[in-house]
């Protein structure tokens, strides 16, 4: 009897996992997902409007209001991205488009000079402010005497683009996002599907 009981008991199990792997025929298909893209906040690429930030003139800044730098962006760990790029007169295209923090040097950009001004261009932001600045790190007396020397011969800001592109916060940033170099224009502009 106690036998039978078993074997009743498993054949019962046994049917019922088997008539649980049946297949049925397919549910409908479910709603298309996110992208997966963050949303992120972007310029449109923006010329230079520099001024000469005090009397100190090794350093040239420019202010730009950004109500989306709130405090919820800055404390969640947002993240800033800027770019600049050249577009010569007549030009179509920006060209030579790179990251902040760089750098830059009165002349042929590849031959050393040590009698040319070079500077260090890079970005600083808080709540609602993003500034570029130029530091001015050699032949400072150059601009001494006509600071004027610095627009006309060593930067030309009609020529030169900014954007910015700001990367909400919980996005895994450190200098790569998965496969992208957050330095390259082209992979984040691809990654995040930022039109030009």
């Amino acid at each position: 009897m106690k036998n039978t009981l078993v074997l009743s008991l498993l054949l019962l199990l046994l049917t019922t996992f088997a008539s649980c792997s049946k297949k049925g025929d397919p549910g409908p298909k479910g709603d298309k997902g996110d992208s997966g893209a963050v949303n992120i906040m972007y310029s449109d690429w923006f010329t230079y409007a520099p001024t000469f930030a005090t009397s100190d003139i090794s350093y040239i800044s420019m202010d730009l209001t950004i109500p989306q730098l709130t405090d919820e962006f800055i404390n969640n760990g947002g993240t800033v991205l800027v770019y600049l790029g050249n577009k010569e007169e007549g030009a179509t295209s920006l060209t030579g488009i790179k990251a902040l923090p760089t750098w830059g040097k009165e002349g042929y950009q590849n031959v050393p000079d040590p009698k040319a001004v070079y500077y260090q261009l890079d970005y600083s932001y808080r709540k609602n402010l993003l500034s570029i600045a130029f530091t001015i790190t050699q032949n400072l007396d150059k601009l001494s005497t006509d600071n004027s020397y610095f627009f006309t011969k060593v930067f030309r800001p009609e020529n030169v683009y900014f954007r910015y592109v700001l990367i909400p916060g919980g996005t895994k940033i450190n200098q790569r996002v998965g496969s992208i170099d957050l330095k390259n224009y082209q992979e984040v502009k691809a990654f995040f599907q930022i039109p030009e």
